[in-house]
C-alpha cells in the first residue's frame, strides 16, 4: 500500500528515468561504434604498413621497434580525436 503522495512521487519521475535510460543505451552504442570505428582504422593502416614493418623487422630492428611504430599512430589517433572532441562537446555544453 502506498499513499497518495508516494504515488505522486513515483509517476512524475517515470519520465525523467526513461529518458535517463534512453540516453544511457544510446551512450552506450555510440561507444561500441566508437571502438568498432577505431578497431577498423587501425586495421586497415596495419595492412598498409605490413609490408614496410616486415622489411624494417627483415633488417634487423627489432620487434619493439615495430610494435612502437603501430602503438604510436594509434595513440596520435586517439590524442587527435581527444583533440577534436573535447572542445566541440564543450562548445555544445553552453
Amino acid at each position: 500500500m502506498m499513499t497518495i503522495d508516494d504515488q505522486i512521487d513515483c509517476f512524475t519521475l517515470l519520465n525523467e528515468r526513461l529518458l535517463g535510460s534512453l540516453a544511457s543505451a544510446f551512450a552506450i552504442l555510440a561507444d561500441f561504434l566508437a571502438i568498432v570505428g577505431v578497431n577498423g582504422v587501425m586495421s586497415f593502416v596495419e595492412t598498409c604498413c605490413t609490408r614496410g614493418i616486415g622489411i624494417r623487422l627483415a633488417l634487423g630492428a627489432p620487434r619493439g621497434a615495430a610494435v612502437g611504430l603501430i602503438l604510436r599512430d594509434a595513440l596520435l589517433m586517439v590524442v587527435a580525436g581527444v583533440a577534436v572532441a573535447l572542445p566541440s562537446v564543450w562548445a555544445s555544453e553552453s
